[in-house]
């Protein structure tokens, strides 16, 4: 029964790669109370049957969602120059990165951005018509004060510094409806589904939210701690689903691997890992003195049996899989487990929740940590910074020219970026190369695009030496192949093109391609 274990995948594995543990145990039966607590439930998605949209599970709201409620925020895993021409499981789970409040990570990249989100994003299904949930990125970053140059934070670039609150509810949902999320991948009408679509009573429930939340921990970043006692030993705290892919997946050039990577489950020789994209699961932290409160281990479902192609579709927990080739479960379309945090002592209301990673884990921890302190001991360079933390530092400065930069450079890994609205050179005059001016007062939209300039000039509106600077700057497309960028904000190469009148808010630092924390 048990699958290829492993407590570790890569160095710099913080908190997901951990030894699995295969004791199968049956779901817990939930109270009318328990019901009653839950505000978000798992279970058969009745959409994904009804519509044919991808297998197994869907989320479920037990209480009132109020039109213009924004749903918790979750982790931003960004992939980058990522192949999926082959259509791998893996892709069935991510979004493509093409949005204008993403386009200054999309720059990061050289020929796309795609990105991972466990909860809603990677579980629910979605529709172009009549959705519950749009989407409406709100991205917050916080890298909870790791510097890649400091002896004492060996996590810098183990983990997503980025969290994403993607949804907004777009009307009142019911308590017992099953949330469906905008996207443009299908059509079908969401108002004509059934409601509410889910009774707990009905169905073997999993609630996601009336046992742990995520609060700061001081082992590392977040943390799960618990919302309320939990008196015993084996009570289930967490389930997420578990999905298969394969580990080539993740490569890139230069021997790089995916940051993904660290958010995987599997054993350094097999090709299959396994991504759990349910909430919460991923701020799962190990405990530091080898006494953990909690395990993990796969969920047992009652087996469905025959070949009904609807109960095939409901049952996204498939324990087959842990009897077939690791090469052909990484390749399984619509199939996966469901994993479970379960408790091993009576844990008090208010403490973190807490797993042992096991051995190999411990050791190569040690090991890069050991490795990561000698080489800072012998590296003085500080002159690395975020895009993100100079921005902050530098919102009311000005911004230096090309030739002021000569003198007073800026930080090696940004550069600067403009926002405008779209590519405003005429198709009249494709076949001429030419200069081509606009100016931020004839556009619209002006955060609708991003691309890196040149800012070449820096003037004071009306002669008045103490009003607000404007800038003329020269955009700069060295991402054309990049599909992560809107096509309306990609620019001709064969153009010049000039913007001016450009307020201080209209330019910010983005990082070069490959030089952020997520490529280390």
């Amino acid at each position: 029964m048990a699958p290829t274990t492993a407590p570790f995948l890569m160095t710099l594995t913080l908190s997901s790669i951990l030894l699995l543990h295969v004791t199968l145990v049956s779901g817990e039966v939930k109270s009318d109370a328990d019901v009653a607590a839950c505000g978000l439930w798992l279970g058969p998605s009745s959409v994904k049957v009804q519509e044919r949209q991808g297998f197994g599970l869907g989320m479920f709201t037990g209480k009132l969602i109020a039109k213009g409620d924004v749903m918790p925020a979750e982790l931003l895993v960004p992939i980058y120059d990522w192949d999926d021409a082959k259509y791998p499981p893996l892709r069935e789970y991510t979004w493509e990165g093409v949005d204008h409040e993403l386009t200054h990570m999309a720059l990061e990249s050289n020929e796309n951005m795609n990105m991972f989100m466990p909860g809603l994003a990677s579980i629910a299904p979605c529709t172009a018509t009549n959705f519950n949930l749009e989407v409406n990125h709100t991205i917050a970053y916080n890298d909870w004060g790791v510097h890649r140059f400091d002896p004492a934070t060996p996590t810098a670039g183990a983990f997503s510094y980025r969290t994403n609150a993607m949804f907004t509810a777009v009307r009142d949902i019911l308590p017992g409806e099953e949330l469906v999320v905008e996207c443009t991948d299908d059509d079908f009408d969401g108002d004509k589904l059934p409601s509410p679509a889910f009774d707990a009573h009905q169905h073997p429930p999993i609630c996601l939210d009336d046992t742990l939340e995520e609060q700061p921990s001081t082992i590392h970043g977040k943390g799960l701690f618990t919302k309320r006692n939990i008196p015993q030993s084996d009570t289930v705290l967490l389930s997420t689903p578990m999905s298969p892919i394969h580990r080539d997946e993740l490569k890139m050039e230069n021997e790089r691997m995916q940051l993904l990577l660290n958010y995987c489950y599997g054993h350094p020789e097999s090709v299959l890992l396994w991504l759990p994209h349910g909430p919460l699961i991923n701020s799962l932290n190990h405990s530091p003195s080898r006494t953990p409160n909690a395990r993990i281990q796969w969920r047992s479902l009652n087996e469905i049996t025959g070949d009904d192609e609807l109960s095939q579709r409901i049952q996204f927990h498939h324990p087959e899989l842990l009897h077939a080739l690791p090469e052909d479960v990484s390749k399984a379309h619509g199939k996966g487990l469901v994993m479970e945090l379960v408790s091993t002592q009576a844990i008090a209301n208010g403490e973190e929740v807490v797993i042992d990673y096991g051995d190999a884990w411990v050791t190569s921890w040690e090991n890069h940590q050991a490795q990561w302190s000698k080489k800072r001991e012998t590296v003085h360079n500080s002159a690395y910074i975020s895009a993100n933390a100079y921005n902050q530092l530098s919102k009311d400065d000005e911004i230096r020219t090309v030739r002021e930069q000569h003198h007073k450079p800026y930080p090696h890994n940004l550069h600067t970026a403009c926002y405008f609205e779209n590519d405003w050179a005429s198709d009249e005059n494709f076949q001429e190369d030419m200069m081509t001016y606009e100016s931020w007062n004839n556009q619209n939209d002006h955060f609708s695009c991003l691309l890196p300039c040149l800012v070449i000039e820096a003037s004071h509106t009306d002669g008045d030496a103490s009003g607000s600077t404007l800038y003329t700057a020269k955009l700069v497309d060295n991402h054309q192949e990049n599909v992560a960028i809107d096509y309306e904000c990609h620019i001709f190469d064969k153009f010049e093109y000039f913007y001016t009148d450009i307020p201080r808010e209209g330019i910010i630092f983005v990082e070069n391609p490959e030089k952020s924390d997520v490529w280390l």
